[in-house]
């Protein structure tokens, strides 16, 4: 079954460990840059892996044309993710732990 939206607790629960499915901690601050690296240290969903938002999913800032965090290029991103194990087939889990839906 391919999911489209949000996925719940027990779901995730039944897919870790699924080389199928890839979970992606997405957490950050945008006043302390690695502030998503500690918290992914201290502890995570197992089998997680940690997106940095300034290196993994920003794309260069070009002065006065783009914001802090410039979307990155298609091919940047797909790199990205290949590099992740992260095929058109894997079923994506993105979590942060802010309120509201960013990640």
């Amino acid at each position: 079954m391919a999911y489209e939206t949000l996925v719940d607790v027990e779901t995730l629960a039944a897919h870790l460990g699924d080389p199928s499915w890839r979970i992606v901690d997405c957490r950050s601050k945008l006043g302390d840059p690695e502030a998503g690296a500690r918290a992914h240290a201290e502890g995570t969903i197992p089998g997680a892996i940690f997106a940095d938002l300034e290196r993994d999913l920003s794309g260069p800032v070009i002065p006065g044309r783009t914001g802090r965090h410039p979307l990155p290029t298609r091919e940047a991103f797909a790199a990205t993710l290949g590099r992740w194990g992260i095929t058109p087939s894997t079923q994506v889990v993105a979590f942060d732990d802010i309120g509201g839906a960013f990640a």
